[in-house]
């Protein structure tokens, strides 16, 4: 049995703009951390994943810097969930407000973030990653004080695989906390 249809539909704009728009929010949540706003992890990846293939075509010296918040649970055990959340959102302005439009903000996991420097030598990566502490310390949280953070810092190097230059600035990241916190230490490179 056929159906025939006696009218034409005709699409409502209307609808098709309510469409994209709550296409555009839930891309929108797919790629950023609820809480803190900044990008999350996955959206770093991809991110990652498209600078270091810039880099290997055109050069360049993009930089991994990650941080972790210095002894976030005991914030959280002392001052409850609410102030561990405030300190996060507190700590990722004032990181965020430092950054260029090109570079990349991500939190990684629990109290980690990750930033993706763009064109960026070792130097400058270690001197933004100095700025960045002294900034989460400088000025006390509301009753949460001292807040500090600890940095792993390591410059792109094309022979080696993402997955590889990540693991080198977590390694720094470890290795900043290991030698007391609130400090930062270089990822070396790989050697062949």
């Amino acid at each position: 049995m056929e159906v025939a249809y006696s009218q034409e539909v005709t699409p409502d704009p209307g609808a098709n703009a309510e469409l994209a728009q709550a296409n555009a929010e839930l891309a929108r949540l797919a790629a950023t951390d609820g809480l803190t706003g900044v990008a999350n992890r996955r959206f770093f990846q991809e991110a990652l994943a498209v600078e270091t293939a810039r880099a290997r075509r055109y050069g360049g010296h993009p930089s991994l810097i990650m941080f972790d918040i210095d002894h976030f649970k005991a914030i959280n055990d002392r001052h409850g969930h609410h102030a561990g959340d405030r300190v996060l959102v507190e700590v990722v302005r004032r990181v965020r407000d430092h950054l260029r439009a090109s570079d990349y903000l991500a939190r990684w996991g629990g109290e980690e973030f990750m930033i993706l420097v763009t064109d960026c030598d070792q130097g400058t990566a270690m001197n933004l990653a100095e700025r960045f502490r002294l900034l989460i310390a400088a000025t006390p949280l509301d009753e949460i004080s001292p807040v500090t953070a600890s940095f792993g810092a390591a410059t792109y190097d094309p022979a080696e695989s993402d997955e590889d230059w990540l693991r080198r600035v977590d390694g720094a990241l470890y290795a900043a906390k290991a030698a007391g916190r609130n400090r930062i230490c270089l990822g070396d490179r790989r050697v062949p």
